[in-house]
């Protein structure tokens, strides 16, 4: 036993009743800097903690002996030059043949690296919040695990509304399109292209999406992350104009004169089918070229003259 609590990575070791140290480890030496464990032994758990966390260690306490056990409760702890740490402690009562309260041995594991990844972790999550676009990260399943402010703006949904749920039942009218995109992500390990959605409100937008598949380590399972750009208006600008100059295109054909439209460089961009009878040639031998090739220079000039 003695020697499985030395080969331990935590710090372990036995109080008395009255709250003393009567055994520890070369972890809790360790952890608490002190060069040798006779500087440790005797010290009682107050020694140990600031003064603000000694009603909670002892309402501790009092749960340890009437329970048998107390798990994964955080403190601040003091080393010997007085610096503070935070540990995860846990406790179990020990008793002898009588079943008689002797002690409590306790298990305190350093979490400072664990808080300090932590707190780093809520600052990229801070970071990505302020992002405009929806970010979104799901398992393979399509279970949400995050959900960014900007998809809440975009979709209309919280992040407690949707974490766990599946992303296909919420954003995809048709499943199938989320199924084609996760097969592709899964060969190639990432994907990028324009996805229909709806929001909370059944509200049809568009988005273009990239998907990032990011592999677990050890045994952490892969999740997905997406970036999803709201795209709708422009697309609907785009198809605003698109039907504009069809509208346009439309006119100019059934016009009997000739239209001709030029660039800021005087060269022809677009001509309408009575221009190419009157001058005998197909559109891939007019556009691009320059008026001049086509009319005498009197009607150049003219034309310059009244730009």
């Amino acid at each position: 036993y003695r020697r499985l609590v030395e080969i331990l990575p935590d710090a372990v070791g036995m109080m008395d009743l009255q709250g003393r140290l009567t055994t520890a480890n070369r972890q809790a030496v360790e952890m608490l800097g002190y060069a040798d464990p006779g500087e440790l032994l005797g010290k009682s758990a107050f020694d140990l903690t600031p003064p603000e966390e000694h009603e909670r260690m002892k309402a501790d306490t009092t749960i340890t002996l009437a329970t048998g056990v107390v798990r994964n409760a955080e403190y601040t702890m003091l080393r010997k030059n007085g610096s503070r740490f935070p540990v995860e402690l846990s406790a179990a009562a020990s008793t002898d043949a009588d079943g008689q309260s002797r002690g409590i041995v306790i298990v305190v594991r350093d979490i400072t690296a664990r808080q300090q990844a932590q707190a780093r972790i809520r600052e990229l999550l801070h970071i990505l919040d302020q992002a405009h676009d929806a970010i979104i990260i799901h398992d393979l399943e399509g279970r949400i695990h995050y959900f960014n402010k900007g998809a809440e703006r975009i979709l209309g949904w919280t992040a407690d509304e949707v974490r766990g749920r599946c992303t296909a039942d919420l954003f995809f009218k048709d499943t199938s399109a989320f199924a084609v995109t996760q097969e592709k992500l899964l060969q190639a390990g990432e994907w990028a292209g324009e996805l229909p959605i709806l929001t909370k409100a059944c509200q049809p937008r568009i988005v273009h999406s990239r998907w990032t598949l990011v592999r677990g380590e050890r045994d952490q399972s892969a999740h997905v992350v997406c970036i999803n750009t709201d795209i709708t208006e422009s697309k609907r600008a785009e198809d605003a104009l698109r039907q504009s100059q069809e509208r346009y295109r439309t006119l100019a054909e059934s016009s009997p004169d000739a239209i001709f439209i030029l660039d800021r460089r005087s060269t022809i961009q677009y001509v309408n089918s009575v221009a190419m009878q009157w001058l005998g040639k197909a559109d891939t031998e007019l556009i691009g070229r320059s008026p001049a090739e086509f009319f005498p220079p009197e009607i150049i000039r003219h034309q310059q003259e009244n730009l």
